[in-house]
């Protein structure tokens, strides 16, 4: 009888301390919530150099073999301007994403004359405090 009152005595102890607090998220709850937030809208493939991947808080654009050099923001008409090096020859596109997010149009066009084409983003919304990384052939946007 004593051993069973001891296990039970150590098996709510070990509970109490596992969560002191029910009421409060958990670590793991918040990063299990922010993956969710990051699910993929949507993947469009332009060209077979071009990848984007839309989420709800970020946009990421796969670039093979090609460097930003410039970028820059036109806020007045909600665009972001991304300029990569090098040529690709191709015919403007304009791709309107199917998923109802922030972004309107996705513009890419060629400049050979200059060696670079450049993506220009236009959004809905104001882009006043978007964030732009480049690492590794990706360009992140963050909004």
């Amino acid at each position: 009888m004593n051993l069973v009152k001891f296990i039970l005595i150590f098996i709510v102890a070990i509970t109490l301390q596992a969560r002191e607090n029910p009421f409060v998220a958990t670590e793991a709850y918040i990063e299990e919530k922010s993956i969710l937030e990051e699910k993929l809208q949507e993947t469009i493939k332009p060209f077979e150099f071009l990848q984007i991947a839309l989420y709800a808080q970020k946009s990421i654009l796969n670039i093979s073999n090609h460097k930003l050099f410039r970028y820059f923001k036109i806020t007045k008409e909600k665009k972001i301007v991304l300029d990569y090096k090098g040529s690709k020859k191709i015919i403007t596109k304009i791709v309107k994403p199917k998923s109802n997010g922030d972004i309107k149009s996705i513009t890419i066009a060629d400049h050979p004359e200059e060696n670079y084409f450049r993506i220009v983003i236009q959004y809905h919304k104001n882009i006043d405090k978007h964030n732009i990384e480049y690492e590794n052939n990706l360009t992140t946007i963050n909004f």
